[in-house]
């Protein structure tokens, strides 16, 4: 697109000596690609500065004028805001410019690894969805991965009352919702409730005030089952299979279990509701 433009310019600029010194709004939209309405925001927003001819109140653009939203387009495309724009073109100064591409270079980087992130948990949302089609009953070992704690409450009611309310869009994009129950003889006792982020990836999106203070869970090896929950909970039924698993293969669990839960649809649609339990093993 930008290379469209450029070769427009060229073209403007040979063209320029047989041309009339002044051509109009409707001549330049078209030579440059954009509507006549973005020019005159453009004109309000002090970045482009047409001659006004004060018989008929029409804006007439010289040269000078293409070159300046020539600025604007190259700067748009590089997702620079209008502000910054304006004091660029004000000030004038190379400092200044380094100054904004390296906060945009930053802002990219940082907009990139979250959509990598996000792309991630759509495969991993995927891909649980298929195993419990297919291979509902199965277990296996996987790690529960060092995370942060967000918020902590009884139960889930107390997040979505009270806690929500904290939370920036990517955390709630990116977190993942649990439940901690401790694990006796014939029953599961509900201990928590418990929103919490990979520590990894809150590094990597540099939220620092999300590391500050905060509790951690350490990473730890896991027995790990994916289950459809009934009536949008998990029951001893459902954590038998992993204890059988880990005492065929040697394994001691602790006397706990964290379970993230997943709607399948929405929050409100208790009916279909994923889980995956993690069963932490004890080291040996």
């Amino acid at each position: 697109e930008w290379f469209r433009v450029f070769e427009k310019k060229n073209g403007f600029l040979e063209r320029e000596q047989k041309m009339k010194k002044y051509s109009t709004i409707s001549e330049i939209s078209k030579l440059l690609g954009l509507s006549t309405d973005t020019i005159r925001f453009y004109e309000k927003k002090g970045l482009v500065h047409p001659h006004v001819n004060p018989e008929n109140n029409y804006r007439m653009y010289t040269l000078m004028n293409v070159l300046e939203l020539l600025d604007v387009i190259y700067y748009r495309h590089l997702d620079f805001p209008l502000s910054d724009i304006y004091e660029l073109s004000k000030t004038l100064k190379p400092s200044y410019t380094i100054e904004l591409i390296e906060k945009k270079e930053e802002e990219t980087k940082r907009k990139i690894y979250y959509e990598q992130q996000l792309l991630k948990k759509i495969s991993h949302i995927k891909s649980m969805f298929h195993m419990i089609e297919h291979h509902e009953n199965e277990c296996s070992i996987q790690d529960f991965k060092e995370s942060i704690i967000l918020f902590e409450g009884k139960d889930k009611e107390d997040f979505f009352i009270h806690d929500i309310q904290y939370m920036t869009q990517d955390q709630f994009v990116l977190c993942a919702f649990y439940t901690h129950y401790e694990l006796k003889k014939d029953q599961m006792e509900l201990k928590r409730t418990f929103v919490s982020i990979e520590t990894q990836l809150l590094q990597k999106m540099k939220m620092k005030e999300e590391l500050k203070n905060s509790t951690k869970i350490n990473k730890q090896k896991c027995v790990y089952r994916a289950v459809r929950m009934k009536d949008g909970k998990v029951s001893q039924e459902d954590i038998e299979p992993m204890k059988a698993y880990a005492k065929e293969n040697g394994l001691k669990l602790k006397d706990h279990c964290l379970i993230r839960e997943i709607p399948v649809t929405f929050y409100t649609d208790y009916e279909h509701y994923y889980a995956e339990i993690f069963l932490p093993i004890k080291n040996s």
